[in-house]
């Protein structure tokens, strides 16, 4: 499912997204901001809610922007709401809470980084534990559970 990707970007100031099915708690503004998309136009802000990209990740204020064709997670916004950092490797972009403990939070795939789902079945999983190249499976939640082998 295409509007359920989202994309890791370290110059986002802020999540979008374009599908209004995926936010909680929606907002309709009265007075629409507007943002400037990467291709210099400029798009209204209809909404602003909340998307639940695990059963413990929760992305706030999220920008509901209808002309925007992505989904866009703000490093800068993650960051600052879970006082964490994200360190971006050639193969995963990895998320570290103030415990310094991490979490795969994505994989690079055609010079992007995607937040990685992992599937079971015909049903996508939303947990954030992950397969690191390593072989070892980290903590999924933001109290981060202890690293197994």
């Amino acid at each position: 499912m295409f509007f359920n990707i989202w994309i890791i970007d370290s110059g986002a100031s802020d999540h979008i997204t374009p599908h209004l099915n995926l936010l909680s708690s929606v907002q309709k503004l009265s007075n629409p901001g507007f943002i400037t998309m990467p291709n210099g136009k400029q798009s209204s802000i209809e909404h602003v809610g909340t998307v639940q990209l695990s059963p413990t990740l929760v992305l706030t204020n999220v920008l509901h922007v209808l002309d925007f064709e992505f989904n866009l997670l703000s490093v800068s916004k993650l960051c600052s709401q879970i006082d964490g950092q994200m360190i971006f490797t050639s193969s995963e972009c990895i998320l570290q809470g103030p415990t310094l403990q991490a979490v795969v939070l994505g994989r690079a795939g055609a010079g992007l980084y995607h937040v990685q789902h992992t599937t079971t079945g015909d049903t996508t999983s939303r947990s954030l534990v992950m397969q690191s190249e390593s072989q070892h499976v980290f903590g999924q939640n933001f109290h981060f559970s202890e690293l197994e082998s």
